[in-house]
């Protein structure tokens, strides 16, 4: 067990080292000492990327298929992007797990694999709980979605 505290006493810590607890933070917890934490009790690996990735989802955009580009436009402005505003944020795998369903949903719903795909690798991911690959994928993740309706919007004119 990780015990968190607000107090950054000494006599905090010690009576924090002398209990049953494994570790403890303080508080603010900074994500990156959470992190250093749970890979003392978690196994943690971190893998290279695989030469072909489903990031890069607007440079593969479209077979011409697309389902309703209009409300997949739509689903992306007003749906994913919020959603991901927030997740990358917050950093919860269980809401990213969330997300990753949001977006293959997207994905199966208007015949977009590039958006299952990604969708999937995230899920690979938290179930590895590969922080850092999960934050390489959400660092691109912006400008690959607006480079994405881009596209569909000039496709649709």
């Amino acid at each position: 067990m990780i015990a968190l505290t607000a107090s950054v006493m000494h006599d905090a810590k010690l009576k924090m080292m002398n209990s049953d607890f494994d570790s403890f933070l303080t508080k603010p917890i900074k994500i990156e000492k959470l992190l250093m934490e749970l890979s003392k009790y978690f196994p943690y690996t971190s893998k290279e990327p695989e030469a072909k990735s489903a990031i890069g989802l607007s440079e593969e955009l479209v077979n011409g298929n697309i389902i309703q580009p209009a409300e997949l436009i739509y689903r992306l402005k007003n749906e994913i992007l919020p959603s991901f505003q927030s997740q990358k944020r917050a950093m919860v795998m269980e809401d990213i797990g969330e997300f990753s369903v949001m977006l293959q949903n997207a994905g199966k719903d208007h015949n977009v694999q590039i958006l299952t795909n990604y969708a999937t690798e995230l899920q690979n991911d938290i179930k590895l709980f590969d922080v850092s690959a999960i934050q390489k994928k959400f660092l691109t993740f912006k400008n690959e979605i607006a480079s994405l309706i881009n596209k569909l919007e000039k496709e649709s004119e």
